[in-house]
């Protein structure tokens, strides 16, 4: 049994480390964050096992590890009752396998850093350090792939545009919370900085959503932190918003092209027409809800699938929909209840509520609440809790948001960081 502070110490920091490593390879290779990744998780366990009186204390902690504890379990009851054999939809299952897999090992990580918040200013300044400069290789990938190489969408590192926008803007609202964190009197500065490398390199992704909720998010954020220090706003707020607008005109194009499409896909879909983005995202909510109504205790991809296409028949509009049998619903609740009924849509709420209560009652954190407001926003247009990649970022990004926040601390920790 470790009792010795300098091996708890130890422990503790090896957890750190390996939250940095796992974020930093979520980017480059998913094999390693998996392995970085179980790492984190066995450490923190071993923490909270060797510390356990420590954390029974904090009651109110446990509530989101366990909100995502559930899930992961659920997801695998759901593969393990019924994935069979030989079937056509074996890669729905599998991501779902995955996506519970990392949930368990991830709600470890939360309780240890829900209790534990870094002490080694070291550690703390190399977690800041690594969300900078993720989101400037992601920002430079961005530029590369769409300047040099002329992609019309950046995809970054992932399968799909709309991905890589989504980890972009949870990557781009860590690396605000990290300027605000390390750069002393140069903070608004870094913090303007950040914002303007995020938003252009999620403009060229070309991904709506992403593009309407990380600007509004991060003007928000800034105005909350001017406003808490009393400070004159007028001038540095004048000067984001000056920045916003003129990549607003710049990158003019991509938003006229983006926004006269949305109003095609909706014209599309009153006539009924859904082969088009929008409209498909339409079909494919109406198509989940009415198939998981049929089903409310759950059902296999097969018989989902099944339903969906009787659906189709009965209602041609709903045809666009007919694509995603074999991927998702493009929306984590709507998915999660065409699937596992009743229960799988109660907990992916279950999470939604658990992290805006974390955010408000245990970190007290503005960064974490604005990060939840975004993974919900994205989990409504698309899916966040599906597969690797985008859940294990997201997941990490949650993780270090926490570890980087710094409200309940009682002196600055930019004071602390520059002595």
């Amino acid at each position: 049994m470790i009792k010795n502070s300098t091996h708890l110490s130890t422990l503790n920091n090896l957890v750190y480390l390996g939250c940095i490593a796992t974020l930093f390879a979520t980017m480059f290779d998913s094999s390693i964050a998996r392995s970085t990744l179980l790492f984190s998780s066995v450490m923190a366990l071993l923490a909270i096992i060797f510390q356990f009186n420590e954390f029974k204390a904090k009651k109110d902690t446990w509530l989101l590890p366990i909100a995502i504890l559930a899930l992961g379990i659920a997801n695998l009851a759901w593969v393990a009752v019924y994935k069979q054999p030989e079937t056509a939809y074996s890669h729905v299952y599998r991501a779902y396998s995955d996506v519970g897999k990392i949930l368990i090992m991830a709600s470890f990580i939360f309780l240890f850093a829900l209790n534990k918040s870094i002490s080694n200013n070291n550690i703390l300044k190399a977690l800041s350090i690594t969300v900078l400069v993720l989101q400037l290789i992601l920002a430079g990938t961005a530029f590369y792939q769409s300047f040099y190489l002329g992609a019309p969408r950046i995809e970054l590192f992932f399968k799909t545009a709309t991905g890589g926008a989504y980890v972009l803007s949870v990557i781009s609202l860590l690396a605000l919370q990290a300027s605000l964190l390390i750069g002393g009197k140069y903070k608004y500065a870094l913090y303007i900085i950040s914002f303007i490398i995020g938003f252009v390199a999620i403009l060229l992704t070309q991904t709506r959503a992403a593009i309407l909720v990380f600007p509004i998010i991060s003007i928000l954020l800034f105005i909350n932190e001017l406003r808490k220090e009393q400070r004159s706003i007028k001038t540095t707020l004048a000067l984001l918003c000056v920045l916003f607008i003129a990549s607003l005109f710049i990158f003019s194009s991509i938003i006229e092209k983006r926004t006269n499409q949305l109003l095609k896909d909706i014209r599309l879909y009153s006539q009924s027409n859904s082969h088009s983005s929008i409209g498909g995202r339409f079909a494919m909510g109406a198509v989940g809800i009415q198939s998981g109504q049929q089903a409310l205790m759950g059902q296999s991809v097969e018989q989902r699938a099944e339903k969906i296409k009787a659906l189709i028949k009965e209602n041609p509009t709903y045809s666009g929909a007919q694509g995603a049998l074999n991927v998702h619903m493009h929306n984590d609740l709507i998915d999660n209840f065409s699937l596992k009924g009743i229960w799988g849509a109660l907990l992916v709420a279950f999470i939604y509520l658990s992290l805006i209560y974390t955010a408000f009652r245990v970190t007290h954190s503005v960064f974490l609440f604005a990060m939840t407001c975004s993974v919900i926003l994205y989990g409504f247009s698309d899916i966040i809790f599906f597969a690797k990649d985008t859940p294990t970022v997201c997941i990490m990004s949650l993780i270090a948001c926490i570890l980087l926040n710094y409200k309940n601390k009682k002196q600055s920790i930019n004071n602390k960081l520059e002595s």
